[in-house]
């Protein structure tokens, strides 16, 4: 299974042309004070954070920003993990190939000038820059889990149909040899009405495979194309859904 690990305290951060770093907590702007006057005199350029830590000891580690405005660039122990272009998305980057056992150094380059290629180009309000948004390390134990660098959240989409009283789940899954869905009523209760709750991953699996998660009706065979039904009333329910290596839970997630 995962967990997830806050990653917001004791961070440094300097702005570009500084020499000496200050210490500061996430969410974070460099702009808190002179981006308040909506003038367009704001400090617009490069800011950088930098944080050590110890490197948990898992199969995978991934971290998720929140949101970086507008640009960033992360490296991890001097090498580039990545980039992401947009300051109001979630991303998720694989710090494992760059992790060593003992303490590592994060350094995260963000850049809010005027000019940088990223959507808006223009607003009537201000572009804050820095790491805005909460921080978080995805630890696995396992490498047969959810896709979580799809759009910096885990890849799943939930389709409901409010005419027929059905949703539909479909998951992007990195390894595994099972998915399950599995519903519950408002008191934890899981709907026994629904039978054949899972479907196979693909045999090659540590590879990405998209497939469709549903639950059959009572009566079909386990991975059929028919729907998950909840019409038996009109009430939150939750979703549970599951990836499984070996029969046991390698990740999971809960729809609430």
């Amino acid at each position: 299974m995962r967990k997830i690990l806050p990653f917001n305290q004791g961070w440094q951060f300097r702005k570009d042309g500084e020499t000496s770093w200050q210490t500061v907590d996430l969410p974070h702007t460099w702009n808190a004070l002179d981006g308040q006057d909506g003038g367009d005199n704001y400090y617009q350029g490069i800011g950088w954070y930098q944080k050590t830590f110890t490197a948990p000891d898992a199969a995978q580690v991934f971290i998720r920003f929140g949101a970086a405005s507008k640009m960033a660039s992360v490296f991890c122990n001097g090498q580039f993990v990545g980039e992401h272009r947009g300051g109001f998305s979630a991303f998720t980057m694989d710090l494992t190939p760059y992790l060593h056992s003992g303490e590592n150094e994060l350094t995260v380059k963000v850049d809010n000038h005027a000019d940088l290629p990223v959507y808006p180009a223009q607003a009537d309000f201000t572009f804050f820059g820095g790491l805005y948004r909460q921080v978080e390390l995805l630890i696995f134990a396992d490498k047969a889990h959810f896709n979580v660098t799809e759009y910096g959240a885990d890849s799943l989409l939930l389709t409901p149909d409010v005419e027929t009283g059905t949703v539909q789940a479909s998951v992007l899954c990195d390894g595994g040899d099972r998915l399950t869905l599995t519903v519950k009523d408002p008191n934890g209760i899981e709907n026994l009405s629904v039978a054949g709750r899972c479907a196979s991953c693909d045999d090659d699996a540590i590879q990405t495979v998209r497939m469709m998660v549903c639950c059959a009706t009572t009566g079909q065979a386990a991975g059929t194309a028919s729907a998950l039904s909840i019409k038996d009333d009109v009430v939150l329910r939750d979703l549970d859904i599951h990836t499984l290596q070996n029969q046991l839970v390698a990740d999971g997630v809960r729809i609430r």
